[in-house]
């Protein structure tokens, strides 16, 4: 049985498989390279220790998905909890959460798993990190939360940029068994990329979160709210290569890199790692 439900008002159209006791979410996206932003979004919740529901790619019938299995069923828990309140800026939302989070035995180490999903949030461009897209389950008076969830506008992929065609980011016999285009050939058509790529770099590298404050604000507070600073330290101090060692198309590859590259930059400015003694 399949039905679309609102399992918290930030994964809207997500559908939600039932069979039994097993439940799976399948959610219709634009782009193909979704398939490897995911594998790129997997490599950083390994290297930084930041739990993250495991999504797979799926394509049908010209149509592009992902695909997780319910997380639920992991957490013992009475009770979940959906926005416990309401923020319209991230930076204010920190100190909301904070003090929700007070109020539970366990809420300083819950507190802390929270902002290090901001800090995944921002090293994948991901604008949506609201209260909308997290998920908290009850067992007394402990509080735990789901790992990251709802990765649909990472990397501003929700849009209709050229440079988010499907085609760019198949291999040739990709291309080639679903009839692209008859009249170019597949060598053809991957010439267009790099004029797509930069008259899509502004917008598609554009780092927003929502609400009015900048991101180098947010790596600010994040800064001072999170014990664990070393984090800041290893990502300054990681290469898109120690994580995404899987041979990727091109393409994605080079739209990937620059985001992690930029990402990474803007971290180091806001608080200057290089210069500042982390330990």
């Amino acid at each position: 049985m399949a039905e679309i439900v609102t399992d918290s008002s930030g994964s809207q159209g997500l559908i939600i498989n039932k069979n039994e006791n097993n439940k799976t979410y399948t959610k219709i996206v634009k782009s193909y390279l979704y398939k490897y932003v995911i594998k790129y979004i997997n490599g950083l919740s390994n290297a930084l220790d930041i739990p993250i529901i495991k999504y797979d790619f799926i394509r049908k019938d010209g149509i592009n998905y992902i695909k997780s299995e319910c997380y639920d069923k992991e957490i013992n828990h009475d009770e979940i909890i959906i926005e416990p309140f309401y923020y319209s800026d991230i930076y204010d939302g920190i100190y909301m959460m904070k003090e929700f989070l007070s109020n539970y035995e366990n809420g300083s180490r819950t507190y802390q798993k929270y902002l290090k999903q901001i800090v995944l949030a921002l090293m994948i461009n991901d604008a949506d990190r609201t209260i909308d897209n997290t998920k908290f389950y009850k067992k007394g008076n402990n509080i735990f939360l789901a790992p990251y969830l709802d990765i649909h506008l990472a990397m501003n992929l929700d849009s209709d940029l050229p440079v988010f065609m499907d085609e760019y980011y198949f291999t040739k016999q990709e291309f080639d068994s679903e009839e692209i285009n008859q009249y170019m050939s597949y060598e053809e058509f991957m010439s267009w990329f790099e004029h797509d790529f930069n008259s899509s770099y502004r917008y598609l590298y554009s780092q927003c979160l929502f609400g009015e404050h900048s991101i180098q604000d947010i790596w600010k507070i994040l800064y001072e709210e999170m014990t664990e600073k070393l984090i800041f330290k290893k990502i300054n101090e990681l290469e898109i290569d120690d994580f995404l060692d899987e041979k990727i198309n091109d393409n994605a590859y080079r739209i990937i890199s620059e985001q992690f590259n930029i990402s990474k930059k803007i971290l180091n400015e806001s608080l200057m790692i290089d210069e500042r003694t982390i330990k």
